[in-house]
């Protein structure tokens, strides 16, 4: 049990936000805008003061994979 807790906290810790948003060439605002969340969430994940929910993580990492998917977030999030 323990060792399946260390390896979520792993996988969070390997989660730069900050470098997604960087090559992704958004601002903050503009990253929050595509998740339709507030700026100040998108600076509390960089700054590792909240963690992003599930749905924000698998987000998170399908743009780190592929950053023009935040086009199509952006899209359906106005």
């Amino acid at each position: 049990m323990q060792e399946t807790h260390s390896k979520a906290v792993q996988r969070f810790g390997s989660l730069d936000v900050y470098a997604i948003r960087r090559r992704a060439h958004r601002t903050q605002e503009q990253f929050a805008d595509a998740f339709g969340i507030p700026a100040n969430t998108v600076r509390s994940w960089e700054q590792r003061r909240k963690r992003p929910s599930g749905a924000a993580r698998t987000l998170l990492r399908l743009i780190e994979q592929k950053p023009e998917l935040l086009e199509a977030l952006q899209t359906a999030a106005t």
